[in-house]
């Protein structure tokens, strides 16, 4: 209980410094309309979050983010194996049944790089790579989530 009002008393000590601070270089009006501005989309932004989670099962969101999770470090757990395997045993699993992704971006763009590394896509992909994402996710499930 004491944390919960320490917080909100944070929170509104934060505002006032935060309005008197831009009070220097606006106009009291001016503040006193972005303030009251800012009240009212943060109230509209939690009703609509409120309306949201009553649509929107909190379950899915937990699915969700445990599968993203999973993949993220089935994705890590791939580049580090292939980088492993082609640094110490110059062993390239791109050139292991691969098969070529050639609509996705190359590697050294960003869009490329954010691909591989967080989902593990690239243009050079092999069915070994997908392999070792699969068994990852089999093992982490297997292991961790199992179903009562």
């Amino acid at each position: 209980m004491f944390l919960t009002i320490f917080f909100v008393v944070r929170e509104g000590f934060e505002i006032a410094l935060f309005t008197a601070t831009t009070s220097i270089f606006f106009k009291f009006i001016e503040n006193l309309f972005g303030l009251i501005l800012g009240f009212f989309v943060s109230f509209g932004f939690g009703i609509l979050t409120y309306f949201g989670f009553l649509r929107f099962s909190i379950n899915k969101a937990y699915k969700l983010t445990e599968f993203l999770i999973i993949l993220l470090a089935a994705s890590l757990v791939k580049n580090g194996v292939a980088e492993l395997l082609e640094i110490y045993f110059d062993i390239k699993l791109k050139n292991i049944l691969p098969i070529k992704l050639v609509f996705l971006p190359h590697e050294s763009t960003f869009v490329g790089h954010l691909l591989k590394n967080n989902f593990g896509l690239q243009q050079d992909f092999s069915l070994m790579m997908f392999f070792i994402i699969a068994s990852y996710f089999i093992v982490v499930r297997l292991l961790f989530l199992k179903r009562r």
